[in-house]
């Protein structure tokens, strides 16, 4: 029995969800997300920093707990208070970072006082990659609410002790519950609405049949639900799933895995790789990985010779425009060994209808000119024969954006 809290009843089965990166689901909704992109690309104010590549838990099949990682670019360590703190006074346009990767965030000895200097220059934090939130004392537990520590996703897969255990191994549900509700009494206390908190489900075999009890939970823990589809690029053999129509209605995906949600909906279900313009991943130790996926190589220390001269150095931009099919691969390079790179994912997802077509114009006019990225998207626009008014759109909304924030 999970402490403090009752047995939970199934919740009704939940609505399809649809799914990022970029829906387009609606007029609206491609509007508001294409806005969203083009801001992050104007603006460049988002990194994601791994404050941690070292975890605890022997997960199966991840790289880190198989200990894939420890022998290439991303190493075993964590991000020192120092060099956060060059970073975010050498990068002042700033102000998002994303703190989890590959490894679990509250091992970083120094994570209090990392949260605090964020918050002290108006920086805001995420865990949204995941953390598994087993090990976590009352000092981060505050911190993370009194300094507006954004959102926390944490990885549970299972609405039991005995599933769970089952792939997070070494781990204890009992426990992740406990400091859920630790973290909960803290949000009461400052009357504080975050972290926002995701309880994040990966699906498999073993515990597909505890999804609506899972969600149930999360409800009265406050959290929200999501389900995961588990990595078919790292192992498409472990734990697949057993009763494919339960998973899909159960899950609010719609489908059960991720072939079959390439199937459905023409692309992958994870692009990684539009992380290389909106959001660049960063190790623990500097090295520029550009995204998440990344445990080949990197593209130049940020640490030592900043953010910008890494993303502007020619390996950087190469990449971009191989994942937009505007050069031949190179073996060289990281994305040369990664299977979505191999897949053409970012490719087929622009290619999926004309208004991510529109969105590949942004990145393609981003790669081409960097800082000076709006004139290209409005030169390339108009040679795509788009609507004058559409031109003057794109032309006049980031210098909106750029004044508003």
């Amino acid at each position: 029995m999970t402490p403090g809290v009752g047995s939970p009843q199934a919740e009704p089965r939940p609505r399809t969800r649809r799914h990022w990166p970029i829906r387009f689901s609606s007029p609206p909704g491609a509007l508001r997300q294409y806005l969203e992109v083009l801001a992050m690309l104007v603006l460049r104010d988002r990194v994601r920093i791994e404050a941690s590549s070292k975890c605890q838990l022997r997960c199966p099949i991840c790289p880190t707990a198989t200990g894939v990682n420890r022998h290439g670019s991303v190493g075993w360590g964590n991000l020192s208070i120092d060099a956060l703190r060059q970073f975010v006074d050498a990068h002042p346009g700033i102000r998002k970072i994303e703190l989890s990767n590959w490894g679990e965030i509250f091992l970083n000895p120094e994570l209090k006082e990392i949260i605090e200097y964020a918050h002290q220059m108006g920086v805001k934090l995420t865990g949204d990659n995941g953390v598994n939130f087993n090990v976590v004392n009352d000092e981060v537990l505050e911190a993370l609410v009194r300094h507006k520590f954004t959102s926390l996703t944490i990885s549970i897969d299972g609405a039991s002790n005995e599933t769970y255990q089952v792939y997070r191994k070494g781990g204890d549900l009992d426990r992740v519950i406990g400091n859920i509700e630790r973290l909960n009494t803290f949000k009461e206390k400052y009357g504080s609405r975050l972290p926002r908190l995701i309880w994040q489900f990966v699906i498999f075999g073993h515990n597909e049949h505890e999804l609506p009890l899972a969600r149930a939970l999360a409800k009265q823990l406050g959290m929200s639900f999501r389900s995961k589809l588990s990595a078919d690029h790292w192992d498409r053999s472990y734990a697949p799933v057993r009763d494919a129509d339960f998973v899909r209605t159960q899950s609010g995906l719609g489908v059960a895995s991720r072939e079959e949600f390439r199937e459905r909906y023409g692309r992958d279900y994870k692009l990684p790789c539009q992380q290389l313009w909106l959001s660049p991943q960063i190790n623990w130790d500097g090295k520029l990985l550009g995204c998440c996926e990344n445990i080949w190589g990197d593209y130049g220390n940020v640490f030592e010779s900043g953010l910008n001269s890494c993303i502007r150095s020619e390996r950087y931009v190469y990449t971009k425009k191989m994942l937009l099919g505007q050069a031949e691969p190179r073996s060289d390079l990281p994305c040369f060994n990664c299977s979505f790179y191999r897949n053409r994912s970012l490719l087929r997802f622009f290619n999926a209808n004309r208004a991510k077509r529109l969105l590949r114009f942004v990145f393609q006019a981003h790669v081409l000119r960097g800082n000076t990225a709006l004139d290209s998207i409005v030169d390339i626009a108009r040679s795509a024969q788009l609507s004058k008014d559409l031109v003057r759109f794109v032309r006049e909304l980031p210098v909106a954006l750029i004044h508003a924030a």
